[in-house]
C-alpha cells in the first residue's frame, strides 16, 4: 500500500468516493517538504492538509493528477506552487492569510475556488479561470464591493462566477473594485427591479376601495339633489 510518513507516523493513501486520497489534516505540519514520499504519489487525486501550520504551498509539483487540494485553516500568505497541478478542479484555501489572488493562471480546469476568510482586496488573478462555476470570497475585504455588483446566493456563493471572470478580463482593468466605484459602467445601465412590498399592495387596494366609495357617494348625492 502506498503511504507517506511524518515525524515517524505512517499515513496510507486510501480510496475515498472513488478518488485516490490522502488525509493529513490536524497533524501539526509546518512544512509540506517534511512529508516523506509525498512527491512520489503521482497518482494522488485528493490531498487534504487542513488545520495545520503550513505557511507555504510547496513540494506538490509532481502530483500532476491532483484534482482536489484542500489546505484550509493554515498560515498561507501567498498562492503559489500550483503551476504543475493542471488537473485541479477544486481548490480550497479557507481561513488563511492570503492578500492577493495569484498563481492560478494555468488552472484552466478549476471549477470551484474557496478563498473564504482571507485578506483579499483585489480581483486580479481570476482572469484565466475559464471553467470556474463556484466561487466563495466571503469574509474578505473585497466581498462587500462584490456583493453590490454581482448576484450572490444566500449561502454566499456567486450566482455567475464566469460573469465575474469576464468582467475582470474585459471591464475592470487590473480587477480592483474600489469602494468609491460601486458599479461598473455596464452595470449602471441595467434597469433596477424593485419588489413591491405586500403592505404597500394592501394599502393601495384599500385606497381604491375608499376612493370608489367616495365617488359613488358624490354621484348619489348629486342624483338625489336633482331629483328632490
Amino acid at each position: 500500500m502506498i503511504s507517506v510518513s511524518f515525524r515517524g507516523n505512517v499515513y496510507n493513501v486510501k480510496k475515498k468516493k472513488g478518488l485516490t486520497s490522502l488525509d493529513l489534516s490536524n497533524k501539526g505540519i509546518k512544512d509540506i517538504g517534511e512529508i516523506n514520499n509525498l512527491d512520489n504519489l503521482v497518482e494522488l487525486e485528493l490531498l487534504d492538509l487542513s488545520n495545520n501550520e503550513i505557511s507555504e504551498i510547496r513540494n506538490i509539483e509532481k502530483l500532476t493528477n491532483l484534482k482536489y487540494f484542500i489546505c484550509d485553516n493554515n498560515n498561507i500568505y501567498q498562492i503559489k506552487g500550483l503551476e504543475n497541478n493542471l488537473e485541479l478542479i477544486f481548490l480550497s484555501l479557507r481561513n488563511n492569510k492570503i492578500h492577493t489572488i495569484e498563481g492560478l493562471d494555468k488552472l484552466f480546469l478549476l471549477q470551484k475556488l474557496i478563498l473564504y476568510g482571507n485578506q483579499i482586496s483585489s480581483l486580479s488573478g481570476l482572469e484565466n479561470l475559464v471553467s470556474l462555476s463556484s466561487l466563495d470570497m466571503r469574509q474578505n475585504p473585497v466581498f462587500f464591493d462584490l456583493r453590490r455588483i454581482f448576484g450572490i446566493r444566500k449561502d454566499g456563493y456567486f450566482l455567475n462566477p464566469q460573469e465575474l471572470v469576464i468582467k475582470c478580463r474585459e471591464h475592470l482593468g487590473n480587477g480592483y473594485i474600489a469602494p468609491e466605484q460601486p458599479y461598473s459602467q455596464e452595470q449602471s445601465k441595467r434597469p433596477v427591479k424593485y419588489k413591491t412590498p405586500r403592505t404597500y399592495e394592501w394599502a393601495k387596494g384599500l385606497g381604491y376601495c375608499i376612493l370608489s366609495f367616495i365617488v359613488m357617494f358624490i354621484i348619489y348625492a348629486i342624483f338625489w339633489s336633482m331629483t328632490y
